[in-house]
């Protein structure tokens, strides 16, 4: 792994450890005894809608002129990172799509990671979208493959603020999802 994925995937579990933290995420002794791995409200598939929302921004837009709390909705495509998804549990990282996925000849071992893009474009350009249970918490499911989420797909995201700061680290609560170029 060369120097710049090191960085981007540090930055990576930097961003997950922020929304987690910012939920205020606390094992109880039940969640640490049933090894229970599904959802914790009845069902992912509420969170997809069938028509893009309207009025969506860029997501670099977005991330200039959002505030914690405030409802956004943006489009965005799924990347900027190697796994852009978290194994069994509902957060994917999107990207603005202005940047231009990178090609496997620019020596990036997968486009959808953008290993041709500068750390500083990326962080000026990713976010991270969570589907959030009843408890609060990301649900204990795996979004790839999910009413067709995979690297690259277009996304439309309607959702809540719940981090932004210095650092350019941006997570948003999903309230809807249109998967597709809307």
């Amino acid at each position: 792994m060369n120097t710049h994925e090191s960085r981007g995937t540090m930055r990576f579990i930097l961003c997950c450890a922020l929304a987690v933290a910012a939920l205020g995420c606390t094992k109880s002794e039940d969640d640490a005894s049933n090894g229970d791995t599904q959802p914790a409200s009845s069902s992912i598939e509420g969170f997809f809608v069938k028509a893009a929302p309207s009025g969506a921004k860029t997501l670099s837009a977005t991330k200039v002129s959002a505030k914690v709390g405030q409802t956004v909705t943006f489009q965005a495509r799924i990347g900027g990172r190697a796994t852009p998804f978290v194994e069994n549990r509902a957060i994917m990282v999107v990207i603005d799509s202005s940047l231009k996925a990178c090609d496997p000849d620019e020596g990036c071992a997968h486009p959808w990671d953008y290993c041709c893009e500068t750390q500083e474009a990326l962080t000026a350009n990713t976010a991270t979208v969570q589907f959030l249970g009843d408890d609060g918490k990301p649900m204990k499911v795996s979004l790839k493959g999910n009413n067709g989420l995979a690297e690259l797909e277009w996304v439309t995201v309607v959702g809540e603020v719940a981090v932004k700061d210095e650092a350019g680290t941006l997570v948003i609560n999903a309230k809807n999802v249109f998967v597709g170029k809307g």
